[in-house]
This record gives structure tokens, sequence and C-alpha cells, in this order.
């Protein structure tokens, strides 16, 4: 048996393939913060798992323009975990830390 499209299926397959073109075609947003515009941008993240600091190069971000609150999608975030366990680094290096509390800070 074949599935014969009515004139209303097509109409709301239409509609919703309208509506993801429209979704994927969305650059930045609306800040959750402020309500002011989001850009996509690439930023360099330190990201904390654990007790060691891991340093993501090239990370896809959302960017509120005004108040500067960052966001990282699900997937991305994922992403970041799955290389933190499976990955290789591309260099390493030293960090100095430094106890700002004895700090002769006036």
């Amino acid at each position: 048996m074949t599935s014969v499209k009515t004139p209303k299926r097509e109409q709301l397959r239409r509609i919703k393939a309208e509506k993801k073109d429209k979704e994927e075609q969305k650059v930045g947003g609306l800040c959750a913060v402020c309500g002011m515009e989001v850009s996509e941008v690439i930023l360099t993240r330190a990201e904390w798992f654990g007790e060691k600091l891991y340093i993501f190069d090239n990370v896809p971000t959302s960017l509120c323009d005004t108040c500067g609150e960052e966001w990282i999608d699900h997937e991305v975030i994922k992403a970041m975990d799955k290389l933190i366990r499976e990955g290789r680094p591309i260099r390493k290096m030293e960090i100095p830390i430094f106890d700002f509390a004895p700090a002769d800070v006036k």
C-alpha cells in the first residue's frame, strides 16, 4: 500500500520544512540575561574537569553583545567532554597559580 500525500499533509510538511529552514538560518538571538542581541563567535575556553584545567581553542559560542554573557550549545559541551576523555591535546602548557589572599592590596 502506498502513501498518498493529501494537500493538507503536503502543506503541513512544507510549513515544517520552512520553520526548520528559518531556525537553521537564525544567527544569534536575544540574551536570556539582558534581552539584547547575541552573536555567534569562536572563542578560547578554559574549563575545569575535576582537579584539572583544560583549554579549548576554536569553541563555537553564543555571546551577548551587551552584557557579555556566554552560552555553549549542549552538543559542543558533549564534544568537549569527549575530547577530555579520548582526545589528544595539540599542546600543553604550565600555568602559574597565585594565592591572592596574602597579597598586599589596598
